[in-house]
């Protein structure tokens, strides 16, 4: 039976049996960006007949890489034809429009310009049934 032992005592180097290491390698800083997702609205609202409300929300993309704010507006009242939606930026830019009533729509945005944006929910078109609209806005970006 053999039996083998190896043992390792440090590096010596030919200045006569030094231990010290030493390495020319350099640190480098890496920056990994945290991602962040905030719920901006969740609400329902009363919308009476021949009436348009919107929510108006700050939005500000400074600082944050990838922005977008997404979101989605369902009718929770039956039998009815829903809202029509759109979005209005700072400047009067519309950044989307249903164009017409509908009970459901998923939207999604990359706003600019810091200010207040205006979430519509228009049903200056119906005469009779009110409109509960949910609205439901999300931001995400990278920091």
């Amino acid at each position: 039976m053999l039996v083998f032992s190896v043992l390792l005592a440090g590096c010596v180097d030919e200045s006569g049996g030094s231990s010290e290491y030493s390495s020319n390698a350099q640190s480098q800083n890496v920056y990994v960006p945290q991602h962040y997702k905030n719920l901006l609205k969740d609400s329902v609202r009363s919308i009476s007949a021949g009436e348009c409300g919107y929510f108006e929300i700050y939005l500000d993309s400074d600082d944050k890489n990838n922005y977008v704010v997404y979101g989605t507006i369902v009718e929770t009242a039956e039998g009815t034809s829903g809202v029509r939606f759109y979005i209005e930026g700072p400047d009067g830019t519309t950044y989307a429009d249903t164009g017409e009533k509908v009970r459901s729509y998923s939207f999604n945005f990359h706003p600019t310009e810091a200010g207040y944006y205006r979430f519509y929910l228009d049903n200056t078109n119906t005469l009779l049934a009110n409109k509960l609209p949910k609205l439901t806005i999300y931001e995400e970006y990278d920091q």
